[in-house]
């Protein structure tokens, strides 16, 4: 399941299937984000070869209730995280690192290489790239602040 912005009127849809099944969601929410690109190429392919079918993912049930409160970010996972994390170890020391700065919530984007932390506020999502970026673990790595919705 995923998230799209469609159009002002109705700006949330829940995606489906492989996504091209929509339905509205009633309601909006604006999550502070620090999405971060690390300059790796991931292939898709190989990402879902290496998951085959074991994956599990967010379910309606689980997040819709979760959306406009703090617990969103205790759901966020990807099960392409444990793949893309023992391939390329610094994008796990992103996580941690972000984790350990107080982020609500860390995940891989899709089958990666972005990954995305969840913010109180785009001021902290800015010191946490400001800081990301004086570490030379993290060099060559590009950070966009964002909202959702």
């Amino acid at each position: 399941p995923f998230f799209i912005a469609a159009s002002p009127a109705r700006p949330l849809w829940w995606g489906l299937g492989r996504g091209e099944k929509l339905r509205p969601y009633p309601g909006t929410f604006r999550v502070p984000l620090l999405i971060i690109y690390p300059g790796i190429a991931i292939s898709t392919r190989q990402a879902y070869e290496a998951l085959g079918r074991s994956g599990k993912g967010l379910t309606r049930k689980l997040i819709l209730p979760t959306l406009h409160g703090e617990s969103i970010a205790a759901h966020l996972t990807n099960s392409f995280e444990r793949w893309a994390f023992s391939r390329w170890p610094v994008l796990a020391r992103a996580k941690t690192f972000l984790m350990e700065e107080g982020a609500r919530g860390v995940s891989l984007s899709g089958s990666g290489s972005c990954i995305y932390a969840v913010g109180k506020g785009s001021a902290q999502c800015r010191l946490w790239a400001r800081r990301m970026k004086r570490l030379p673990v993290f060099k060559g790595f590009h950070y966009y602040i964002s909202t959702t919705a």
